[in-house]
């Protein structure tokens, strides 16, 4: 009988599923019971006592730390074990005010060893949806601190250190809720934690918050012992343009790009704080209607200062504060602000000599004079102090100087300026209507040879101060950004005779901030190469008083049909009451209006004239009682009518157009050098 055949060698087949069954049964066996054991465990968990128990400890722990607390019912426990709770809020001090914290939702996880030992400890908690409303001047955060201070108590005795740690807090979702401006201030939301612990070294507290824009912010405190209550902090802050809250920043005004970082290093403690800080500001690149039509930069910028805060006055103070802005231009700062009943505050600022090509050199050419512009050697110093109310703009006092001795003695040993020889200037732009200042024009008109009363007019009606100043007058700078604020639309203008100068020379009438800079530029450059005769002079032949009427001469012929030199006291009245608006101004004369729209205004300055002892009182009553006979337009209307009455004549300059030509405008006399 044949035995049977071996089995086949090499590597077996694979094995059947049947093999494998009893093992997936204990597989499944196990599962079902891990499952009923976990089913069994969270019915046991989620119960109301237990409920019941962990929303007393929940705000036990919080009405230790926080205050009267809201904190809404049921609690609720989830399949990992972990209690949700919520909505919490802290109610601020002032009846009817947004509370002072509001939570959607916490999740808490507890500890498992704490809860091993029957004690519901949280480990980590979780906040959602947090807002933040710390007050119009921080007020509720305030009475919030100081109702924590009073429940702490007086210090106890140093005794042995207790080693421990509080549940580490994520929060999702941060928002600080900020007035501003009369509307509501919403910055956020941001991500981060905040982590406290006890050790024999002392106690510290370690926060971290992650702004939407991808910035971050770091702060770390510490306490060495229970007895000294005072906090040794560093706040870090790193953040690019897009962690920059859009609620105050114009929407024609932007940031494209642009990194700040932000060191601040102090102590605190009941009485407050101090803390020296560090910035710098890289990269910065600006757009927008409101700045001009190109982007401006790269800006780089550096600051460092002192700050101090008293609990007790309420009081925020900058000490050596020093801020480097632009290439070698450095301004020191030092400030106040007082946040009692009334808050006010008070800002000084001095900015040490600056070579002025160094600086022209440094800043952007969108911010830089022309080419043409006068670029004088030497240097340039100033200073500036605000104090007032912290209502904007009203109520506030300006002490300002502006030292350009060194620049003017610089001028002096260079060769004259050719703005002093007659060249020609184009105020409406290259494309536009040329104006020659000098004796070939025959309508120009000498300073010289001009009456007092029509120079006084002038200065009187656009710039009291002309003489006095080094090219700005801060003061009505101010009054006339105030009055603008008030009424909700410019009133009049607060620019000098040498800023206007500026901007018909060399500068389009575009009103933006870029150009305004470029016009402060210009100004100092004019006012340290010119003297105040020759600016004025220029000023008087070149400025706009109608459509096509560039200059005081052919402004005298084609209102009055005289010669400027000729021109009364009230015509030249008239003529300096018309240059904030002279379109508009000889439309009215074309109407017949002239003398019934400009009357009160003419007047006014008549009397001003008198009071400055340039015309005598004989002359004023005459002036008074003088008509103003117009060379062109309807007649006057006998009987006061309502088109006559209806928009009474301001000193609100007409909205400026942008000049057809490239910015750089006004060249120089022929063979000048543009200094």
């Amino acid at each position: 009988m044949e035995s049977p055949a071996a089995p086949p060698s090499g590597p077996a087949g694979p094995r059947l599923p049947g093999r494998l069954r009893w093992q997936a049964r204990l597989g499944l066996v196990a599962g079902a019971l891990v499952g009923l054991a976990w089913i069994g465990l969270h019915s046991a968990v989620d119960r109301p006592s237990i409920q019941a128990r962990i929303q007393v400890r929940a705000l036990e722990l919080l009405r230790a730390r926080l205050g009267p607390v809201e904190l809404a019912e049921p609690v609720e426990i989830d399949w990992a074990f972990r209690a949700w709770l919520g909505p919490l809020r802290l109610p601020s001090s002032t009846p009817g005010a947004e509370p002072l914290l509001s939570i959607e939702r916490i999740r808490v996880r507890a500890g498992l060893l704490a809860g091993l030992a029957g004690h519901l400890e949280p480990a980590t908690v979780r906040l959602y949806g947090v807002r933040f409303a710390p007050g119009e001047r921080g007020q509720e955060l305030e009475a919030a601190l100081e109702r924590w201070r009073t429940r702490r108590g007086p210090a106890r005795p140093p005794g042995p250190v207790t080693r421990s740690r509080d549940p580490v807090i994520h929060v999702m979702g941060f928002t600080l809720v900020v007035p501003w401006r009369g509307a509501i201030l919403q910055l956020g939301p941001v991500d981060g934690q905040l982590a406290r612990r006890t050790t024999a070294d002392g106690e510290q507290v370690e926060a971290e918050a992650l702004l939407p824009g991808g910035g971050r912010l770091e702060a770390r405190l510490r306490r060495a012992t229970s007895e000294d209550r005072g906090w040794e902090f560093q706040v870090t802050a790193t953040l690019g343009v897009a962690d920059l809250p859009a609620g105050p920043v114009p929407s024609s005004l932007r940031a494209e790009a642009g990194e700040l970082s932000l060191v601040a290093t102090g102590t605190s403690g009941p009485g407050g704080f101090r803390a020296s800080v560090r910035a710098d500001l890289a990269r910065l690149r600006l757009s927008g209607e409101r700045l001009g039509p190109e982007p401006i930069g790269p800006l780089s910028a550096r600051g460092e200062g002192e700050l101090i805060w008293s609990r007790s006055s309420r009081r925020l103070e900058l000490r050596r504060g020093r801020f480097d802005p632009l290439g070698p231009l450095r301004l020191e700062v030092d400030g106040a602000l007082a946040l009692g009943a009334d808050p006010s505050f008070t800002l000084a600022v001095h900015m040490p000599p600056v070579d002025y090509r160094a600086l022209v050199a440094a800043i952007p050419p969108g911010l830089a004079p022309p080419s043409t512009a006068p670029r004088p050697p030497g240097s340039f110093g100033g200073a500036l102090r605000l104090s007032g109310p912290l209502t904007p703009l009203v109520g506030w006092t300006v002490q300002a100087s502006l030292d350009l001795a060194p620049l003017r003695a610089a001028v002096r040993e260079e060769p004259p300026s050719p703005l002093l020889l007659p060249f020609v200037a184009h105020p409406d732009g290259e494309r536009g209507r040329s104006v020659e200042l000098g004796p070939g024009n025959l309508a120009f008109v000498p300073i010289a040879e001009l009456p007092g009363h029509v120079v006084r007019a002038v200065t009187s009606a656009e710039d009291a101060g002309f003489f006095g100043h080094q090219g700005f007058d801060f003061a009505e700078l101010l009054d006339a950004m105030a009055a603008g604020a008030q009424a909700g639309r410019v009133v009049r203008g607060g620019s000098t005779i040498s800023q206007q100068l500026a901007k018909n020379l060399f500068l389009s009438r575009d009103r933006t901030l870029a150009r305004k800079a470029r016009e402060a530029l210009v100004t100092v450059g004019l006012e340290a190469t010119l003297p105040k005769a020759r600016l004025l002079e220029l000023y008087l032949n070149l400025i706009e008083w109608g459509p096509g009427l560039h200059g005081i001469g052919p402004a005298a012929r084609a209102y009055f049909g005289v010669d400027a030199r000729g021109l009364t006291p009230r015509q030249a009245c008239f003529l300096a009451a018309i240059i904030p608006s002279p379109h508009r101004s000889h439309a009215l004369v074309a109407a017949g209006l002239g003398e019934r729209a400009f009357r009160a205004r003419v007047d006014d300055l008549l009397q001003r004239l008198n009071g400055f002892q340039v015309i005598t009182d004989g002359t004023l009553q005459q002036a008074l009682g003088e008509r103003l006979a117009f060379a062109f337009g309807a007649p006057p209307p006998l009987e006061p009518s309502d088109a006559a009455v209806a928009e009474p004549v301001t000193d609100e300059r007409e909205p400026e157009e942008p000049a057809a030509a490239a910015p750089d405008q006004g060249a120089p006399p022929s063979g000048g050098d543009g200094r």
